[in-house]
């Protein structure tokens, strides 16, 4: 889904939001976005706008899986390093040659796609030359539907390029199709399984496509997929491990 389709949620009056848990506080977002922050990545690409050519954020990405290097001997490479990143499909599907991810220490690297998943959006990236302290993989949840209602979530994200964190409790788990004013893309499942959010704090932040979706304990348990003012809804993270698991079985 394109940062401009929303998802449509009516604001919430003040006993729907305590009703909902919004109005408690039951983790330290601050501290859990501090330990983490360092997993995030900005996706950009060049555009053409009137003869200039301007880098634009295209979406965020996350640290999935680190790979050490080997030389032909067998022995450990750290130049050859390499590390693999989650995001959304849509964020890549369209990405030219100049398209690049930047780590939090602000270096920029060309990416290589390794796998598509159009039908969950979701597609998994591998950069090479990254050294072990400059990937920092965050653990995938292997439950269909690890939260219940209420259940406190961070969304983190690359914010046109500074780290960032949205706030929520759980709403929801529900069907793609019934995410009014989000048409379907190209090859995705409208019965898939996907996770809604409402969202507490840091309404609506542009960029955040393809950042991950943390329970408490700072396990991730959804790929960001799409907002709107007062919600946001991801593709539930134990698909993202499954393809994970499928490429590390071929390494």
């Amino acid at each position: 889904m394109s940062e401009k389709e929303t998802l449509s949620k009516p604001e919430q009056t003040k006993s729907e939001a305590d009703a909902t848990g919004a109005g408690n506080s039951p983790f330290d977002a601050n501290a859990l976005f501090n330990q983490h922050k360092k997993s995030i990545v900005r996706v950009s690409d060049k555009i053409n706008l009137a003869g200039n050519v301007l880098d634009n954020t295209v979406g965020s990405g996350f640290a999935i899986d680190f790979l050490p290097g080997q030389s032909a001997d067998g022995s450990n490479d750290s130049n050859k390093d390499a590390c693999r990143f989650a995001t959304d499909n849509h964020v890549v599907a369209h990405a030219s040659s100049a398209a690049t991810l930047e780590l939090g220490n602000g270096n920029r690297y060309p990416f290589t796609v390794e796998l598509k998943d159009e039908a969950n959006d979701l597609a998994i990236v591998r950069v090479e030359n990254v050294k072990k302290d400059d990937c920092h993989p965050l653990e995938i949840t292997d439950q269909e539907t690890p939260l219940k209602p209420n259940d406190p979530v961070l969304k983190m994200g690359a914010r046109e390029g500074s780290p960032g964190f949205t706030e929520g409790t759980v709403e929801t788990y529900f069907i793609r199709e019934q995410a009014a004013g989000l048409a379907l893309l190209p090859g995705e499942d409208k019965k898939r399984t996907m996770l809604s959010a409402l969202t507490k704090s840091n309404l609506s932040q542009g960029g955040d496509s393809g950042g991950p979706m943390l329970d408490a304990s700072g396990k991730t348990i959804a790929v960001m997929d799409a907002e709107g003012p007062h919600v946001m809804a991801g593709t539930p993270a134990h698909l993202l491990l499954k393809n994970l698991q499928k490429l590390k079985a071929n390494d």
